[in-house]
């Protein structure tokens, strides 16, 4: 995974991990459960190009009782 700068290398050299956010909102946390590094890019849905978040700021790939939407016009 490259997302930013930093580039894809040989996986013995790597020494850190790092993640930052641009523009953070209030005072956002992140939590990491399972952390892993492949020789092979196993793909990651979450990075291929696509919309992720809608016009009212909802998590896309999931739906919930009481999602907003856009009324058909």
């Amino acid at each position: 995974m490259n997302v930013g700068s930093g580039g894809i290398g040989p996986i013995n050299q790597v020494d850190a991990i790092g993640v930052t956010m641009r523009d953070p909102v209030g005072a956002p946390r992140l939590e990491l459960r399972s952390v892993a590094l492949a020789q092979a890019s196993p793909g990651d849905a979450v990075l291929e190009p696509k919309l992720l978040v809608d016009e009212f700021g909802q998590w896309i790939p999931d739906d919930w009782p009481g999602k907003a939407r856009l009324s058909p016009t």
